[in-house]
Order: structure tokens, then C-alpha cells, then sequence
């Protein structure tokens, strides 16, 4: 299960703190082999992966450059041993400037030259997944929509990209880890502008999660004017996040089984999830409304399940029947941990 957080202006030091507390990869926006490699062996010294740029990006490429120079960029980065994947182009369908026959292109000298590493895009909608689908292995897709939109935003975008690249690629999601405020005007808390809270960081994150993303990518870079590092408080929750996908990644890992849970009423406003894994049903619920609610889940293949853990909270709740009741607060996520008949 990748976890990760964008943002090449850390330290080795809070490289290392951000492996300990569960992220796994980074992404570099480098793209010299000057510039790239040394990050890449401060990445490989903190036990963390990169996604990087395999040559010269699309959208600051001078038009010089010949096939032979971007296959020897690629050859150089290739056997590195913190390499998970290659960064084909970043929002092709905006600042990327690429058609999808430019990055398809890339993309083939890429596979040729290296067959062994995924290759990753980010598109900023289902409709632009869609249109790039075949320049990739993997598709990135980065909802960012506090305070703008609602949270739930990230639900909607996340299933429309897996049904745009037809469950033939995996989808990862990139949630908002930044303030729009800065990114705007260089302020922090500009009225009527925040960075997520936390409800709304574990939200989108758990949004992603059941509704089809296999891999995490938040973005706080520099780049967005947002050095994560410079608050705390937003970090220290950042890191906790990356710490409960630690925790399920067995489960993350597992297909869901479908066509089993009932929620009641029927119109609760719950994204769920169901993973069976180790003898052990793991329930996610995701409230996705700015209003709590209440809710019934019925998992019939617990009937004899007396407790269901909620992860991350210390605390269980009742099981009768294979059936539970629970409040959830505005933005909730209850995490259930039940044994198998």
C-alpha cells in the first residue's frame, strides 16, 4: 500500500522521521541527474522510495532534446535502488502541457528502456484519466477541493477515475495536504480559506480508500508555497494518517467482497468498504456529510461476532446478530475490526 507525501525540500532527518511513521515513498520534482540522484540517495538512506521524472519534462522541455539523450537520463536513474516508479507528467491536461500522444510517447521510451518500473501520471479529473489512460501503468488523480468544495468531492472524483481507466489501471489518489490560502496569496488563514482539518484530511483519505484507490499521495510541497514542516500541528496528523494505513495495509491490500454489508436507512450517508482478511472482517465506514448521522451495519457473515474494535479509537461496540448501531460525527470514519465465524 503506498504511502506517501510529496515534497522534496525535507531533510534527510524528517525523511527518516516521515519513514518511521509510515509514509514509504516521495516524489521528486527534480529532473537533472545532477539535482535528482543525491535526493534519491537521501531517499534511499531514510528507507523510503521515489516516483521521479524520467528526462527533462514535457512542459519545460527547450526542443532540443533527442531520444538518445532521454533514454541515457532514464538509464542513469533506472538501477537506483530507491526507485519505485517513473513520473511520466504532472497534470499533462494543465501546467504538464502534453497531449496524450506526447505522453504516450514518452511513456513507450520509457518501457522500452526500462520495463521493470511502473510508470505514474497525475490527471486533475475522470475525464482527463480517461484521455491519458494509455500513457501510463498507474493513474494518479489530485482532487484538492477545501475549502471550495465539500470533502466528498474526493469520493466522487476517485470512483469517476477508476471508471474512466476501466479497472485496467490502479488508481492512486493525491489529497489536499495544503492551504489554498498560501498557495493564493502567501498567507496562512486567509479568511474564508483554511487548509483541511483533520476530520477533513482523514475524510478524503478514507473517501480515496473505499472507493477504489490502491496507493496515497499527499501533496504539501514548496512548490505549493505550503511547507508542511512549518506546521507542526498539520504534521504530526499527517504523519498519524500514515501511521493507520500502516496498520491496514494487510487489509488495503486484500480485494473487498462485495454484495454482503447493509447499512440502514438505506440513504445514510455512508462510503463503506469490506475487507476479509486472517480470519477477521475489517468494516470502513466513511461519513461523508458536514452533518453526523446514525447508522445500522449488518455484516450476516459475523453472527457470531459479540464486539466489533474500532480501530484508532479504543473503544468497541456491541454486535448482535451481526448487526451494530453507531453515531458518526460530521466527516466520521469508524474503522471495524470483527473475527470470522
Amino acid at each position: 500500500m503506498l504511502r506517501s507525501l510529496v515534497g522534496s525540500e525535507m531533510c534527510i532527518r524528517d525523511r527518516k522521521e516521515a519513514a518511521q511513521a509510515g509514509f514509504n515513498t516521495t516524489v521528486f520534482y527534480a529532473y537533472t541527474n545532477s539535482a535528482l540522484l543525491p535526493l534519491m540517495d537521501a531517499a534511499a538512506q531514510s528507507g523510503l522510495k521515489a516516483f521521479v521524472y524520467p528526462t527533462v519534462p514535457v512542459s519545460v522541455r527547450k526542443g532540443d532534446e533527442t531520444r538518445e539523450q532521454m533514454i541515457a537520463d532514464v538509464k542513469a536513474r533506472m538501477s537506483h535502488p530507491a526507485l519505485l516508479g517513473w513520473y511520466i507528467v504532472d497534470e499533462p491536461e494543465g501546467i504538464g502541457k502534453a497531449s496524450a500522444d506526447v505522453a504516450e510517447e514518452l511513456y513507450r521510451l520509457v518501457k522500452e528502456t526500462d520495463p521493470q518500473h511502473p510508470c505514474s501520471m497525475v490527471t486533475m479529473s475522470p475525464t482527463a484519466a480517461g484521455l491519458y489512460r494509455d500513457g501510463t501503468d498507474i493513474m494518479w488523480v489530485d482532487p484538492y477541493p477545501i475549502p471550495h468544495a465539500p470533502a466528498d468531492t474526493v469520493g466522487k472524483v476517485t470512483a469517476g477515475a477508476v471508471a474512466a481507466v476501466e479497472k485496467d489501471k490502479p488508481v492512486w489518489v493525491i489529497p489536499q495536504a495544503f492551504d489554498w490560502g498560501i498557495w493564493r496569496d502567501g498567507k496562512f488563514l486567509v479568511e474564508g480559506v483554511h487548509r483541511p482539518t483533520d476530520a477533513e484530511e482523514r475524510c478524503m483519505t478514507y473517501l480515496a480508500l473505499v472507493n477504489g484507490a490502491k496507493g496515497i499521495i499527499y501533496w504539501a510541497f514548496l512548490g505549493s508555497r505550503y511547507s508542511i514542516l512549518d506546521y507542526p500541528e498539520h504534521w504530526a496528523y499527517m504523519k498519524k494518517l500514515a501511521g493507520e494505513m500502516r496498520t491496514l495495509t494487510p487489509a488495503l491490500l486484500t480485494p473487498s467482497v462485495t454484495g454482503v454489508l447493509k447499512i440502514a436507512p438505506a440513504d445514510a450517508p455512508l462510503d463503506t468498504m469490506l475487507k476479509r482478511v486472517a480470519g477477521q472482517w475489517y468494516v470502513f465506514a466513511v461519513n461523508r456529510n458536514p452533518q453526523g448521522c446514525s447508522a445500522r451495519i449488518t455484516l450476516p457473515k459475523a453472527l457470531k461476532a459479540k464486539n466489533a474494535e474500532v480501530l484508532f479509537e479504543k473503544r468497541s461496540v456491541g454486535v448482535a446478530g451481526g448487526s451494530w448501531k453507531d453515531d458518526f460525527k460530521p466527516l466520521d470514519v469508524h474503522v471495524y475490526r470483527l473475527t470470522a465465524d
